[in-house]
């Protein structure tokens, strides 16, 4: 037997005695669950930020429509002052948060605050929805779901 042939014999030997053929076979399903859960909770923050996103919009839109067309016109054509109608802004409010993409998943009423500052009426409108997780809801130590709250605030300003 020529000397390199001994040599790749005593290697084989080696590896052989040294009893740790598989051992990374053991880290593979290790892995692959690491993996899945670490994209299970980006799916779920995505899901998360997603909601938060499009009931900010709500929010949005439905103080802009309660600031913009809650003027009280009587009192604007008899004293020229801008003030809100607070019976119509609620409405407006309402109306407009049913017509968002959230209306199925905001779990109270809309809060509506009426406020002047520097003489500008402001409407803030806050909504709570609920988020529901697509994986964490699967596991027995977390709630289904998740309460979002977000606040929009609108002024009404001259022009």
């Amino acid at each position: 037997m020529t000397e390199t042939g001994a040599r790749a014999k005593q290697r084989r030997e080696r590896r052989c005695a040294s009893n740790d053929r598989g051992s990374a076979l053991m880290l593979v399903p290790a892995s692959i669950l690491v993996v899945f859960v670490l994209g299970a909770i980006a799916v779920d923050t995505a899901n998360l930020r997603l909601h938060h996103r499009e009931a900010h919009h709500a929010a949005d839109a439905a103080a802009n429509d309660a600031v913009a067309a809650g003027l009280d016109l009587g009192q604007f054509r008899d004293s020229g002052t801008l003030q809100l109608d607070p019976t119509h802004v609620v409405d407006i409010v309402g109306r407009s948060v049913a017509a968002s993409d959230v209306a199925d998943v905001v779990t109270a009423p809309p809060e509506v605050r009426i406020t002047t500052v520097d003489g500008r009426p402001q409407v803030t409108v806050t909504l709570t929805v609920r988020a529901d997780y697509i994986f964490a809801g699967v596991l027995p130590v977390t709630s289904d779901s998740a309460d979002i709250r977000v606040t929009s605030t609108a002024e009404l300003r001259e022009r």
